[in-house]
């Protein structure tokens, strides 16, 4: 088994339960996960369905990048200018000394807050989806989260030499007003072959209604970019 780039020959799993996989037949809808075939109502199936593509941007942070992994990507997003990175700064809200939050990935000049995942299967995705609702929380509600994030936004625009990120993100005086601010879900993926199209996993669309009706619930907007790996 290899997960993430790191392999454990100590560990196996049956090639099947890999397989993800959709079909219609008959007049009913099936989805294949994790080794287990699943019968899918079909008003749930289109409600899931309606509900993710009203969360699809049309015009993503970026459309297409030919990197090939997340690490890769990031590098490559570090150039542009209206982007900063936040990757791997990691923050601790009041009363949680070791939480080590992502805010996020990028921090952009539309008040994006980023998370990237390479989303080549459904476990990165769902980590994704609980990076995003989290960081979000603790911004709005937590004074010292708050006043970290500036702190490290003013050292990596300094080292990034750039300018004017801080003045996105609040003191510690003030609360921010969360519908000024968008929660980004940017996932790499692949086109299916049969489609030519960008789509996720449908469990993957499933976890993320209950996420996204949080993020809204907080005042924030949340839209999901899906970006091409060519």
């Amino acid at each position: 088994m290899v997960v993430d780039g790191e392999g454990d020959k100590r560990r196996k799993r049956k090639i099947y339960d890999c397989f993800v996989y959709e079909v219609e037949h008959n007049g009913s809808v099936y989805v294949l996960y994790a080794g287990g075939w699943y019968a899918v109502d079909k008003a749930f199936h289109q409600n899931v369905e309606d509900r993710f593509s009203a969360l699809v941007s049309q015009h993503p942070f970026v459309a297409s990048t030919t990197q090939t992994n997340e690490r890769n990507f990031i590098a490559e997003l570090d150039s542009r200018a209206h982007l900063l990175n936040l990757d791997q700064v990691k923050l601790s809200p009041t009363g949680s000394a070791k939480a080590n939050l992502e805010p996020c990935d990028f921090l952009s000049t539309h008040k994006q807050f980023i998370h990237l995942k390479d989303g080549h299967s459904s476990a990165p995705i769902s980590h994704l989806w609980n990076q995003g609702v989290v960081a979000a929380e603790a911004f709005v509600r937590d004074e010292k989260f708050r006043v970290d994030l500036r702190k490290a936004v003013k050292k990596r625009q300094r080292h990034a030499k750039k300018k004017g990120f801080e003045a996105l993100v609040p003191d510690g005086r003030s609360k921010p007003t969360p519908a000024d601010y968008t929660v980004v879900y940017g996932i790499m993926r692949q086109p299916y072959k049969k489609s030519g199209k960008l789509g996720l996993p449908f469990f993957s669309k499933v976890s993320l209604r209950a996420v996204a009706d949080r993020i809204r619930l907080m005042g924030y907007g949340v839209e999901v970019h899906l970006i091409e790996k060519r």
